[in-house]
């Protein structure tokens, strides 16, 4: 890292570059950096050494869960569909496993404030949190119902929804939230 690059710039940037779609993140830090090129070559390192530790091998079970199939990666983590799977009883679940590698010791912070969010949240459109703990490779997770479906703007495009019904839609997710 440049010492004439402040290190929160770098985290800021790396941190909102996770959450741009891969295939525009290129164009996006470019534009972020504004001519930066120090800055743009720190971000686009720490992004490579996260990608690479996201393409490490989950272990199979973590607490008493086996992991089934991904459901979705993003800036922080991967959300897997699991199933209980210690014969106390049979339930399906979305489980969010912290990524390993670059950036934990920074995203715990995050995944601490979101957990505690989470279990204070006590609504019908909300997924619920279950349980949480940590796997066996050191990273945080978390234990939510699992709700079969779409994501929202998947539905409104596949589903054809007017004008009207995304409204509505977006007004029951307000409520929600």
């Amino acid at each position: 890292m440049s010492a004439a690059l402040p290190w929160p710039e770098i985290e800021e940037l790396f941190f909102a570059a996770l959450e741009v779609p891969t295939a525009e993140r290129e164009r996006w830090l470019a534009e972020a950096a504004q001519g930066r090129p120090g800055l743009a070559s720190e971000v686009r390192s720490l992004l490579q050494a996260h990608e690479d530790a996201a393409s490490a091998t989950p272990p199979r079970r973590i607490g008493p869960y086996r992991l089934e199939r991904l459901i979705s990666r993003g800036g922080m983590g991967e959300v897997w569909l699991a199933a209980r799977a210690d014969g106390e009883y049979e339930h399906q679940v979305a489980l969010k496993l912290v990524r390993c590698g670059l950036g934990v010791d920074m995203l715990l912070p995050r995944f601490r404030r979101e957990r505690q969010m989470l279990a204070s949240l006590n609504h019908p459109h909300i997924a619920r949190l279950l349980d949480g703990g940590v796997s066996p490779d050191g990273r945080p997770y978390l234990v939510m119902e699992y709700v079969e479906g779409e994501p929202i703007l998947d539905f409104c495009e596949h589903g054809g929804s007017s004008t009207r019904e995304r409204l509505e839609l977006f007004q029951k997710l307000c409520s929600a939230v």
